[in-house]
C-alpha cells in the first residue's frame, strides 16, 4: 500500500521528469502536475527553511531525500522503487539505483551541478 508521503513523491518524481515542461501547456493527463510544477520550480529556487508556500518545505524534503537515499530497505523509496518497476512507469523516474550506486554522492553532485 502507498502511503500519502509515497504518493506525493511518487507526483513530484512525475512532475519533476513530465514531458509536458511548458506550463502553459495542459496535455498531462495528470491532474495536479501543473499545479506542483509550479512548487517544484519554487522548491528549487527557495532558501526559506520556514516557507510559507504550501507544499514548499515537504516537497524540498521528499526530492532530497530521494536524491540522496542509498538504503535498500528505506520504508520511503523503496515501496516507490518496486511501485515504478510493477507498473511499467520508469519512464519517470530518472534517477535509477544503480545510477545511485555507481556515483557517490560528490560525483552525483557534480553530474547535478552540470545538468
Amino acid at each position: 500500500m502507498i502511503t500519502f508521503l509515497q504518493q506525493s513523491l511518487l507526483i513530484l518524481l512525475h512532475t519533476r521528469n513530465c514531458p509536458t515542461i511548458n506550463l502553459s501547456l495542459s496535455n498531462c493527463d495528470n491532474p495536479v502536475c501543473k499545479y506542483r510544477k509550479l512548487i517544484v520550480q519554487h522548491v528549487f529556487t527557495c532558501q526559506d527553511r520556514f516557507c510559507n508556500i504550501p507544499r514548499c518545505n515537504i516537497s524540498r524534503f521528499l526530492l532530497t531525500h530521494w536524491r540522496k537515499c542509498f538504503d535498500i530497505q528505506c520504508d520511503l523509496c523503496n515501496p516507490v522503487k518496486k511501485f515504478v518497476r510493477r507498473y511499467g512507469l520508469d519512464f519517470f523516474v530518472k534517477s535509477t539505483p544503480t545510477w545511485r550506486v555507481r556515483y557517490d554522492e560528490s560525483k552525483r553532485n557534480a553530474i547535478i551541478q552540470i545538468v
